[in-house]
C-alpha cells in the first residue's frame, strides 16, 4: 500500500513540474511584456526647452509645464502618460503655443490627462494612442505623427501644414475625451471613438 503511494505522489510531482514548466513557458513571455509595457509608459522624459522660455518639474504624478513666452518648442525622450498622471501646461494666453517634439522610437501612450489654457502640439513619427479613459483639455490640440522638421504650423490660422505627407507611416488612436475648441490628428490613419 505504501509503494502505491509513494508512486502516487511520485507521478503527482512529476505532473504539478510538468504543468509548471509548461506554465512557465507560457507566462513568462507575458510577464515580460507587461513590465517592458509598464516601463514604456513612465512619466514624460524631459530632454531641452528649444525655443521660447518655459520651464518643466515633475512630482510622481504630475508633469508641468510653466510657459512665459507667447511660443515654445519642447523636446522630450518619450511622452507618456499612465492612468494616475497629469500633465499640465500653464500658457500665458490662450493663444500662446507649445510645440513638443517627441524622440521616442516608439509610439506615445495616454491613459491620464494633459490640460492647457492656450494650445498644444504633440509631434510624435512613431504615433498616439489616447486610452478610453484619457483627456485631453485645451484651447487647441494638434497631434501628429510627424517630425518638427516636417511641419509648418500657421498662428494666424492656427493649424499645421505637413511638408511631405508621404512620410507619415504610423497612427494615432484616440479613444479617450478630447475638449478643445480645435482638435487636428495628422496621421496615416485615425481611429477616433472618443468625444
Amino acid at each position: 500500500m505504501s509503494y502505491e503511494i509513494a508512486i502516487e505522489s511520485q507521478l503527482t510531482n512529476m505532473l504539478k513540474s510538468h504543468y509548471y514548466d509548461s506554465a512557465m513557458k507560457f507566462l513568462l513571455p507575458l510577464i515580460i511584456q507587461l513590465l517592458v509595457i509598464q516601463t514604456t509608459i513612465s512619466s514624460p522624459v524631459f530632454d531641452a526647452i528649444q525655443d521660447g522660455q518655459a520651464t518643466v518639474s515633475q512630482s510622481p504624478n504630475t508633469t508641468t509645464i510653466n510657459q512665459t513666452s507667447s511660443a515654445t518648442t519642447i523636446t522630450w525622450n518619450s511622452f507618456n502618460v499612465q492612468a494616475n498622471e497629469q500633465v499640465i501646461f500653464n500658457q500665458p494666453s490662450t493663444t500662446a503655443i507649445a510645440i513638443n517634439h517627441i524622440l521616442d522610437s516608439n509610439p506615445s501612450q495616454i491613459f491620464g490627462s494633459i490640460s492647457a489654457n492656450g494650445r498644444i502640439i504633440l509631434l510624435n513619427p512613431q504615433g498616439f494612442y489616447f486610452g478610453a479613459n484619457s483627456s485631453v483639455s485645451a484651447n487647441t490640440f494638434i497631434a501628429a505623427t510627424t517630425s518638427l522638421t516636417n511641419t509648418i504650423y500657421n498662428p494666424t490660422t492656427n493649424t499645421l501644414t505637413i511638408i511631405n505627407p508621404t512620410i507619415l507611416n504610423n497612427s494615432i488612436q484616440a479613444l479617450g475625451q478630447i475638449s478643445t475648441s480645435k482638435t487636428q490628428l495628422i496621421a496615416k490613419t485615425i481611429t477616433q471613438q472618443g468625444t
